[in-house]
């Protein structure tokens, strides 16, 4: 493993994915992240017996990257198929349905699940960044 640690503040869908792309590069990742756990917009309020998503509450895959990203949520159950919506607006009318994922318990499981084998420290505040080792 490089011996440079990599430090990305946020473990919202971009931080996760970027600290994984990083990770299956071999290199060492450091998540840091304001909220109790992980998720960002991909957030769930739990109440008691209940819970609500908030923020995000469905995505759409188009992309390649992204359409295996999905995949893999599809297979693990993480995600499940919401509905099929209206055609994207670049597209021609009913030339073709996309569907939208959500979390198959929550949002916020998705996120945990891009987190698993990452190193993340939860309700931290950044308060400076400072350059070192450089030149």
């Amino acid at each position: 493993m490089n011996s440079d640690r990599i430090v990305i503040v946020g473990a919202g869908l971009t931080g996760l994915s970027a600290a994984r792309a990083l990770r299956d590069g071999n290199r060492e990742v450091l998540l840091i992240d304001k909220g109790k756990s992980v998720g960002g917009r991909m957030a769930t309020l739990r109440l008691g017996k209940g819970q609500a998503d908030h923020g995000a509450q469905s995505f759409t895959a188009k992309n390649n990257l992204f359409v295996a990203l999905k995949n893999e949520l599809l297979n693990s159950g993480t995600i499940r198929e919401w509905y099929r919506g209206l055609p994207a607006p670049h597209e021609v009318a009913n030339a073709g349905l996309y569907p939208r994922y959500c979390g198959s318990k929550s949002m916020n499981d998705i996120a945990e699940h891009l987190a698993e084998g990452l190193e993340v420290i939860s309700d931290a505040e950044v308060k400076a960044v400072k350059q070192a080792g450089f030149g």
